[in-house]
């Protein structure tokens, strides 16, 4: 004899999905940026270098000289001259006076006459040392300088965000469910 049996056959649900993605869509524009970069401010002075040479001795020395320099000059050397040729003959003049006193006063007025000094020979250098006359004054120099820096303007752009959000929708295809069956049982046999 066979024993009954039950046979259970089972359908699972069947959903059916449909699916939309989402949309995003984000953009950042570029920030609108300005700079200005401003010119330093540079100065700059200078005194230029100076050089005074005074010659004016050295012309003196080999005989160059203004005129009116060497009038001055040739009349005082005279005025000496004549001052000096004064005092000698004065002094001769009071050596003659005396004359009646013993003595050989003429002799020695005439030797001296006869027989003047020597001159002095000497070698003179030409201009002389010291007759030139130099003055320099440096050039001066003077530097001045300002920064004035950079000016950065920023403006900055939003955020451009555009979101579409995705969609689901679902659909029962198959339902489920459940089937029991006695198998091996006859009608009569049940009863």
């Amino acid at each position: 004899m066979q024993l009954p049996r039950l046979e259970i056959q089972q359908q699972s649900i069947k959903m059916a999905l449909q699916s939309e993605k989402p949309q995003q869509q984000i953009q950042q524009p570029k920030a609108d940026v300005q700079i200005e970069q401003l010119p330093a401010i540079l100065e700059i002075h200078t005194t230029p270098s100076r050089l005074e040479i005074d010659q004016t001795k050295c012309f003196a020395d080999v005989g160059r000289k203004h005129v009116f320099r060497m009038n001055t000059e040739f009349a005082t050397e005279a005025q000496q001259a004549a001052l000096a040729a004064i005092a000698q003959i004065a002094q001769e003049g009071d050596a003659l006076r005396t004359i009646e006193q013993p003595g050989t006063k003429i002799s020695m007025l005439s030797e001296q006459k006869a027989n003047p000094p020597l001159r002095e020979l000497a070698i003179v250098f030409l201009p002389r040392y010291g007759s030139l006359k130099m003055n320099f004054t440096p050039a001066d120099l003077q530097i001045n300088w300002q920064k004035r820096g950079t000016q950065i303007n920023i403006t900055p752009q939003k955020v451009i965000h555009e979101y579409t959000p995705g969609k689901v929708a679902g659909s029962i295809s198959q339902w489920h469910g459940i089937q029991i069956d006695v198998v091996g049982l006859n009608v009569d046999e049940r009863l």
